[in-house]
């Protein structure tokens, strides 16, 4: 297994051990292919609540006082958390 570099998505193995996509697809084929789809569909989730946060007219200035930056400060931290851009 290899480490982790600063542009590399983290993968982990069946027993949640790090490691790369190279060696996670040559051992693992099926449970690879499984975190590629849960990956992608986390992904797309999460540019749809993107799109209803982002598009809220106060959000943008940065002084927003409504629910909305709350959810705003949580999908920051969701896209952290799971290494998501």
């Amino acid at each position: 297994m290899t480490t982790k570099t600063p542009n590399q998505r983290q993968y982990k193995d069946v027993s949640g051990n790090p490691c790369s996509l190279d060696w996670l697809v040559k051992n693992e084929p099926e449970w690879a292919a499984n975190q590629i789809r849960h990956r992608d569909a986390l992904q797309s989730r999460l540019t749809e609540l993107e799109a209803i946060v982002f598009g809220h007219p106060l959000i943008s200035n940065g002084n927003c006082k409504c629910e909305k930056c709350k959810l705003c400060r949580a999908i920051t931290t969701y896209k952290t958390k799971h290494g998501l851009k």
